[in-house]
């Protein structure tokens, strides 16, 4: 859940409040609680999804009804999935990349949840090109070196965190961007401050 809720919170201040069409690539808990993300920050019109397994589109689509009353478009094709879509999740295991760079709309928020090693990532490096780079934690991401699949990368330090652009005033236009989700497990910390102050009052006691 702290997962899908800073790729929420990305969507939030890193796309227009007009975008409500989203493709989920990925059927998994990290798919499912990257979209429970998105829909707490925003009213999606359009939800597609496409995994490589029939059954598994299925079961992911029957758990967010029950969970979170939506209706979601199961695509046979990843191309489909993406086709004219302002926000995309990539939240695989795969280990090569399980969509072209040319399938996503120019102007497309994209969130990758999955791998992103040199030798193994679900994002094709096409992708980060002319796109704002954020993640929740760019140390973590260099912490990588080598291994990391931007390493060596023109984009390499074009990171930024995800905390400036939630300081930073709303811009007229929003570039393309790109959220590298690294997972950073100190967020529950300060979740868990939030809900302990909501629970018992500003003075938290």
């Amino acid at each position: 859940m702290r997962t899908g809720i800073l790729g929420g919170l990305a969507v939030a201040v890193l796309t227009p409040a007009t975008s409500d069409s989203c493709a989920v690539i990925g059927t998994g808990t990290q798919a499912e609680t990257q979209l429970l993300g998105i829909l707490a920050c925003r009213e999606l019109r359009e939800i597609r999804v496409y995994s490589r397994h029939v059954d598994h589109r299925e079961r992911f689509a029957e758990r967010l009804a029950a969970t979170a009353d939506i209706e979601i478009e199961l695509c046979d094709d990843p191309e489909e999935a993406l086709s004219g879509c302002e926000i995309v999740v990539l939240a695989t295991n795969a280990t090569e990349p399980v969509v072209e760079a040319d399938w996503l709309r120019n102007a497309a928020h994209v969130t990758t949840v999955g791998p992103k090693f040199r030798d193994a990532h679900e994002l094709p490096l096409a992708a980060v090109e002319n796109r704002r780079l954020v993640s929740d934690s760019p140390q973590q991401i260099r912490e990588h070196g080598k291994r990391h699949m931007l390493y060596g990368h023109p984009r390499w330090n074009d990171i930024r965190h995800l905390g400036e652009a939630l300081s930073a005033p709303s811009p007229e236009e929003f570039p393309p961007s790109l959220y590298l989700s690294a997972g950073l497990a100190g967020t529950e910390v300060a979740a868990l401050h939030a809900v302990r102050r909501y629970l018992c009052g500003d003075s938290g006691t």
